[in-house]
């Protein structure tokens, strides 16, 4: 009788402890799979972001491209206008007027007058010395 109850103790310990195994088993596995969750959230939250990062590059790349095109067109307005300027008063005149340095606006008078006084050649050169003095504004 004793044996009997031993061997039934022991059977039930058994299967007792085999139940705690499985729940650890499946805690662990649960574990495990929410962690494999995480690591692949992360990866493609990554991919997201270096797509979305060359998306913004190529917008800028193009955004700049439109500006530079842009502002160098009204550097162009706005050299012609103080070569102009030029024709109807003198550079000291022009300079006060314009709040620009006296030395570019002579820069605009030599490179008009080495240009045959023809306005477009004046900024075919490169940039607009009004861009130089840091005013684009016409």
């Amino acid at each position: 009788m004793m044996a009997e109850r031993r061997g039934s103790r022991a059977v039930a310990a058994r299967e007792k402890a085999r139940a705690r195994t499985v729940a650890a088993r499946e805690r662990e596995q649960r574990l495990e799979d929410l962690a494999t969750t995480w690591f692949e959230v992360g990866e493609q939250i990554g991919d997201l972001r270096e797509a979305a990062q060359a998306r913004i590059d190529q917008y800028v790349t193009r955004i700049n491209g439109d500006l530079g095109q842009q502002v160098s067109e009204l550097e162009q307005r706005s050299t012609e206008a103080a070569a102009e300027m030029l024709e109807l008063t003198n550079a000291s005149d022009v300079a006060d007027r314009l709040g620009i340095p006296l030395a570019k606006v002579r820069e605009i008078k030599a490179a008009r007058e080495a240009s045959g006084a023809s306005g477009d050649a004046v900024t075919a050169s490169g940039p607009s010395p009004l861009a130089q003095a840091g005013s684009v504004a016409p």
